[in-house]
């Protein structure tokens, strides 16, 4: 075996095993978004809380025991995006978001 391919085969070698390493060592894995959900008057959200979404999916939110004459208001991030029911989905995260939602009953 000539000494230039010897040596051309351990850094082709070298090479590979650093690229490998690479991926292994600094492979985060999915962006990670933070939706932070919570609500006001009575009743149970859920999930609830700071709550983890891949980067794309989707996350659905569930809002029980309320009384069935609520108003009910969901937000995201300042915005009025329902006004009314017991469920919102939020489709495609892309980023971190507020999720806030506002019952009150009618008296």
């Amino acid at each position: 075996m000539k000494a230039g391919v010897f040596i051309t085969g351990i850094l082709a070698f070298f090479l590979l095993c650093s690229m490998m390493m690479n991926v292994c060592l600094f492979d985060n894995g999915p962006t990670r978004y933070i939706i932070s959900a919570s609500m006001t008057g009575t009743g149970t959200l859920t999930p609830s809380g700071s709550v983890l979404v891949d980067s794309g999916a989707d996350q659905s939110f569930t809002l029980s025991g309320t009384n069935q004459y609520a108003d009910i208001t969901w937000k995201l991030d300042g915005y009025i995006v329902q006004d009314s029911g017991t469920s919102y989905q939020l489709t495609n995260v892309t980023a971190n978001h507020t999720l806030l939602v506002m019952v009150s009953t009618p008296g």
